[in-house]
């Protein structure tokens, strides 16, 4: 059952370093059931601001889904590293 726009609270930021740095998030199990397309209007939730990220693809990680993060916000991902943040999916139908 795929919904039209889908908030995941509480996930924790995470980093991957070297010559290809990457930010992401991981989805948690429970929200698997929820996502039925690859690519989403993503918006991050941060100390109540919302952050526009645009179109961002669900991708897998092992046998995780993650959603990676824009590398040009990095200034935004260093300060809240390792931090929960919340995540708005919109189906872009």
């Amino acid at each position: 059952m795929e919904l039209q726009r889908l908030l995941i609270p509480g996930l924790k930021l995470q980093h991957i370093g070297g010559k290809y740095e990457r930010y992401f998030v991981y989805v948690p199990k429970d929200f698997e059931k929820y996502l039925g397309k690859n690519v989403y209007i993503v918006t991050a939730v941060i100390d109540g601001r919302e952050i526009p990220l645009g179109p961002r693809k669900i991708s897998r990680k092992g046998k995780k889904f993650i959603i990676t993060l824009p590398p040009n916000l990095k200034y935004i991902w260093d300060k809240y590293l390792y931090q929960k943040i919340d995540i708005i999916l919109e189906s872009n139908l």
